[in-house]
């Protein structure tokens, strides 16, 4: 669940507000398969065009953390079928999202309806401590764009090292490079790209976004 939304989650809380009532704990339950450290891919749909940066964390225990921007918040979490009852106590706010994990239990999606034809569609990939050698190193942005176009280039060096730890947190899944900010753990994931060229060694990352597709080019140092 993305806490970008809150704005307007809030402001509709009465619709957004689920009550199960008529539900006992036995009907509940908690897919394991879904604890562990999930960082964003995308977010559809929820009419913020900047970057969707954002870390999930469920914990086996039913509890969880959601971490973006400068927001760190507690949830309760449960599944229920193919459902995901997440409680937030400091909102008195309960939603219920739609999932579906991919065959190698690495990507979560989510769909949530808030209701006034509001529909937000969430990627996340799960943190692996996967940190492959072609990567280490420190890479300098030489270059950014934005649907094509070439927009202000304000990343800063990326220092990869093989403990996962450099400027940033990191690992790989799938064919996602996770970033994550080294102190807060806020992260996002992006499609990466190994690209050899001119005696020069490249790494270029994708982001997509409802803003577009968004492409950082650097050089190996």
């Amino acid at each position: 669940m993305n806490i970008r939304t809150f704005g307007i989650r809030l402001l509709c809380a009465s619709m957004l507000l689920v009550f199960f009532a008529n539900c006992s704990s036995s009907g509940t339950d908690r897919d394991n398969r879904l604890i562990g450290k999930w960082v964003v891919d995308r977010i559809l749909g929820d009419t913020d065009p900047d970057e969707d940066i954002a870390t999930l964390f469920y914990e086996a225990d039913g509890t969880g953390r959601v971490l973006e921007d400068e927001l760190m918040i507690d949830i309760l979490w449960e599944t229920m079928g193919n459902s995901i009852i997440t409680t937030i106590p400091d909102f008195d706010l309960t939603v219920e999202s739609q999932y579906s994990l991919s065959p190698s239990r690495n990507v979560l999606s989510t769909t949530s309806d808030l209701g006034d034809g509001v529909v937000i569609t969430e990627v996340y990939y799960r943190f692996l401590e996967n940190h492959p050698e072609e990567l280490l190193g420190t890479w300098t942005p030489i270059s950014k764009a934005l649907n094509g176009e070439v927009i202000e280039n304000d990343e800063e060096v990326l220092v990869l090292e093989d403990d996962g730890v450099g400027s940033v947190r990191w690992g790989v899944t799938e064919d996602r490079i996770l970033l994550l900010d080294i102190d807060t753990l806020r992260g996002l994931a992006w499609e990466f790209e190994i690209v050899e060229g001119e005696g020069e060694t490249f790494l270029v990352i994708v982001e997509n976004n409802d803003s577009g597709e968004i492409i950082v080019t650097y050089t190996k140092s």
